[in-house]
C-alpha cells in the first residue's frame, strides 16, 4: 500500500468513527424522545433560563418534542447516508 493510499484509508476510518460516535448520539436521543420518560430540559443564557418538559401534556412543548423527534431523525438519516459513503 502506497502512503497516499494509506493517508487516504486512515482518514476515512477517522471519519467513519466520528460519524458512528455522532449516529450513535442521535439514536440515544432518538429513544429518549420516543420513550414515556420524563424529559426535561434547560437553557441557561446566562441572564435568562429556560426550562421545558418534553413529558407534559402541554401543546407547544409537545410540538416542540416532535419537531426535536424529526430534527435528530433527519440527522440520523444524514449521517448513515454519509457512512454508506464511506
Amino acid at each position: 500500500m502506497k502512503y497516499k493510499e494509506y493517508e487516504v484509508a486512515l482518514k476515512r476510518i477517522k471519519e467513519f468513527e466520528e460519524i458512528t460516535k455522532y449516529k450513535q448520539i442521535a439514536d440515544e436521543v432518538l429513544e429518549k424522545l420516543d420513550s414515556n420518560n420524563r424529559i426535561l430540559i434547560k437553557f441557561d443564557f446566562g441572564d435568562c433560563q429556560i426550562q421545558l418538559n418534553l413529558s407534559s401534556d402541554d401543546e407547544q412543548e409537545h410540538f416542540i418534542k416532535k419537531e426535536m423527534y424529526c430534527a435528530f431523525r433527519n440527522i440520523k438519516n444524514k449521517l448513515e447516508e454519509m457512512l454508506e459513503e464511506i
